[in-house]
């Protein structure tokens, strides 16, 4: 097999292709959820006038901190695993190549993820906006930092989807078992 190197064309074009269809996800998303809350701002459903500014000030600001201390944290914890993962790679050690493989963010993190990101997005869709252009321009641009956190972070936290990856990492080191290796599970009898 041929490594492909940094300043190889077929390289470029590939790591292009593959951003670019992340990026048209993470449009794609945004774009749908937007136009869900176009359908329901065309209905009136969304929050009283009235109650605008204590939606904004209080609610949205404390999910949207909230929101930014949670991604920076998450996206730090996944860039150490992954940087661990590409010097293992690097330096051939299958040890610690083995220890980072399999591992993903706790389902926990999935959840606490899911309870500020939906009642972030829920609010803003929420907000009443006089004018249509404003409430889509807010609820696209939150939908999408959203949206392409959750997918960038599912790609830091499985590095093997990457071909530089696949390029690199001997066949065996991708099919041995875990529990195996480590001597995991059960004991056997002395």
């Amino acid at each position: 097999m041929v490594l492909l190197k940094k300043n190889d064309p077929r390289r470029k074009w590939r790591s292009f292709k593959r951003h670019a269809a992340l990026l048209g996800k993470a449009v794609a998303l945004a774009s749908l959820i937007t136009t869900l809350w176009y359908c329901c701002w065309l209905r009136g459903w969304h929050f009283s006038e009235d109650d605008k500014d204590i939606q904004i000030g209080a609610t949205i600001t404390t999910l949207g901190v909230a929101y930014s201390v949670l991604v920076s944290w998450i996206l730090a914890a996944s860039h150490e695993k992954y940087k661990e993962v590409v010097l293992a790679v690097l330096k051939q050690d299958k040890e610690t190549f083995l220890l980072y493989r399999d591992e993903r963010m706790l389902i926990a993190i999935h959840v606490l993820i899911g309870m500020v990101s939906v009642p972030l997005l829920s609010m803003m869709c929420m907000v009443a906006y006089r004018h249509a252009l404003t409430g889509a321009m807010s609820v696209f641009s939150v939908s999408l930092v959203v949206v392409a956190f959750w997918l960038v972070i599912t790609l830091i936290e499985n590095p093997i989807q990457s071909e530089w990856f696949r390029e690199r990492i001997p066949g065996d080191w991708l099919t041995v078992d875990i529990d195996e290796h480590f001597k995991l599970g059960k004991h056997s009898k002395k």
